[in-house]
């Protein structure tokens, strides 16, 4: 097979040997279309061809909006308008001077597998991001 390209991983069981051979016969069935695809892929361009990149730039632009919750602004907030929770800290639930949430039994999973669960619920809160209109939000 590696006169045809084709480099096959060491056959440790039975199922692999199988899978080995009905590749091989597909191979050989398609030889034609096999050798197309070789040539293509070992295609040498003549002159070659330099990859082009795209020029850096000095600055990436700004990556972040401004962001209205109740009469607290921030001018430069990251959001996420897909996210399906909205998180906030403690401290910002007490620069907005909200006092009362209602319980929580909900839990928040991460990606790398942790979990915690939210102090409480805050429900129709207004929002404004950048220029849109004030929306209402729970936030957890």
């Amino acid at each position: 097979m590696s006169a045809v390209g084709v480099k096959l991983p060491e056959i440790s069981h039975m199922r692999d040997a199988h899978v080995q051979m009905m590749l091989i016969k597909d191979i050989l069935a398609h030889k034609e279309e096999v050798a197309e695809l070789l040539d293509i892929s070992t295609l040498q361009l003549d002159p070659p061809v330099t990859p082009k990149s795209i020029p850096k730039l000095e600055t990436q632009g700004k990556f972040t909006l401004s962001c209205s919750l109740g009469k607290f602004t921030l001018d430069d907030a990251l959001v996420d308008y897909g996210a399906s929770v909205n998180v906030i800290s403690i401290e910002m639930v007490k620069s907005l001077g909200i006092e009362n949430m209602e319980p929580n039994t909900s839990s928040l999973m991460f990606r790398d597998s942790s979990s915690t669960t939210p102090l409480g619920l805050i429900k129709d809160y207004p929002m404004k991001i950048g220029t849109a209109p004030s929306i209402l939000i729970s936030l957890f």
